[in-house]
């Protein structure tokens, strides 16, 4: 099941079998052009879409909203921290590049605090530090703007057994490098890696697949979370 769900979610995000095949035989059948572009320089595909409009019209206010990809979108955080009301606006499949584009579902929770945790997949798809930087730093200045204190939480490498993860080791380093230094975009930064990735890569303790937090790591996100919704400022490491 792990395997599977692993190859499903790298088919979408990356492009390899049988993603490019069935857009192939899609595109045939309707005379659609290919388009070749990478995917985070595509729009969102229509689940990504149907989910930002969904949170478009279900809006309720908020102490907390959540804002991420899959490590944080399949969690219920309202359970794991009880003591506040929470908005999970995180998408799985979700690009730091996608995230400036939907924002108005994210500013109409009326949240006091955002927190953010994305950039694993763009790193993997091969963008660069400064580019998965100046996205995540533009969604946390417009989140600003809008009122909003901003923690953002260290992105997290891929666990050493996440083959698949290439080099998106070394750039997801650098770009927490990138956001622990520059903080023009008036966000905090929150460095979790001392407990789950302590060596430059995921724990298997946190994971079961190399990349998605298991229950224990993402107890590990709801305590830090916790912690720094109870302690607002701005800086936090």
């Amino acid at each position: 099941m792990v395997t599977g769900y692993v190859w499903g979610h790298l088919a979408v995000t990356r492009d390899i079998f049988p993603y490019p095949q069935i857009a192939a035989i899609r595109a045939a059948a309707s005379g659609e052009t290919i388009d070749e572009r990478p995917a985070y320089e595509r729009d969102p595909p229509l689940a990504n879409v149907e989910r930002a409009t969904l949170f478009a019209h279900h809006a309720k206010p908020a102490d907390l909203v959540i804002v991420g990809d899959s490590i944080l979108a399949r969690v219920e955080w309202r359970d794991l921290l009880p003591q506040v009301e929470v908005a999970n606006r995180a998408i799985a499949g979700d690009y730091a590049a996608w995230l400036p584009r939907r924002l108005e579902p994210i500013i109409e929770t009326g949240a006091d605090e955002a927190f953010i945790l994305i950039g694993i997949n763009d790193a993997v798809a091969g963008r660069s530090a400064q580019e998965i930087h100046g996205d995540i730093a533009r969604t946390a200045a417009v989140l600003r703007r809008a009122g909003m204190g901003v923690t953002i939480l260290s992105p997290l490498p891929c666990g050493a057994t996440a083959t698949h993860c290439g080099e998106a080791a070394q750039t997801i380093r650098e770009l927490n490098r990138l956001l622990a230094e520059n903080r023009d975009h008036g966000a905090r930064y929150l460095d979790v890696r001392g407990t789950l990735a302590p060596q430059g890569a995921l724990l298997d303790r946190y994971s079961d697949d190399g990349v998605h937090l298991n229950l224990e790591g993402i107890e590990v996100i709801a305590g830090a979370i916790g912690a720094a919704a109870q302690s607002p400022g701005p800086e936090a490491s």
